[in-house]
């Protein structure tokens, strides 16, 4: 009950940071990525129970040794994972 009521409760203003917009934009292009189709794979209200998901029975809930925070996305397109600002760049 306490889970479904968090995922009803999750606020889904984001802000994305985008870097090397141009080099990755080049890239998606390439792969014949549309723009539009990957902004809704990413919709965080579409995802809410891969973010809540994530990392449940591992035996570890780190993230691995950078202790990053990792998910696919529900429609399996694409895998999310968090930086630390030391290892972006």
């Amino acid at each position: 009950m306490f889970f479904e009521q968090a995922l009803e409760e999750i606020k889904t203003n984001v802000r994305v940071i985008a870097y090397a917009p141009t080099v990755f934009m080049h890239l998606r292009a390439q792969d014949g990525i549309n723009d539009e189709e990957m902004v809704q794979s990413l919709n965080p209200f579409l995802n809410r129970h891969q973010i809540f998901k994530a990392n449940q029975g591992q035996k570890h809930n780190s993230g691995g040794k950078s202790g990053s925070f990792f998910f696919f996305t529900e429609d399996r397109q694409y895998i999310i994972k968090t930086i630390k600002k030391s290892e972006l760049f």
